[in-house]
């Protein structure tokens, strides 16, 4: 995953299960602003980063720390099999 802020926006917006549209309705912005938040034209003010949290259901950290990794969960098989690990090596 990319080291920028839209980038981990869209990620956790899809892990989330949510439209650019159901995320904006959420945060009460236009769909436009959440794509330009994706599209790193700006960042989001602190209240919104807030807001994307908590409709996201993860820490604010979670979605400023270019650390964080996405594909635990639905994509931890997938990165398993790739690194030719077992269930029981991880």
């Amino acid at each position: 995953m990319s080291d920028n802020f839209g980038s981990r926006l869209r990620a956790l917006r899809k892990k989330a299960g949510l439209s650019q549209e159901e995320l904006a309705e959420a945060i009460g912005v236009h769909s436009v602003t959440v794509s330009q938040w994706e599209s790193n034209s700006f960042l989001p003010k602190t209240l919104n980063i807030k807001a994307i949290a908590k409709a996201l259901g993860i820490p604010e950290a979670d979605l400023l720390n270019p650390n964080f990794a996405i594909p635990f969960g639905s994509n931890l098989k997938a990165l398993r099999k790739k690194a030719g690990l077992s269930q029981s090596q991880l």
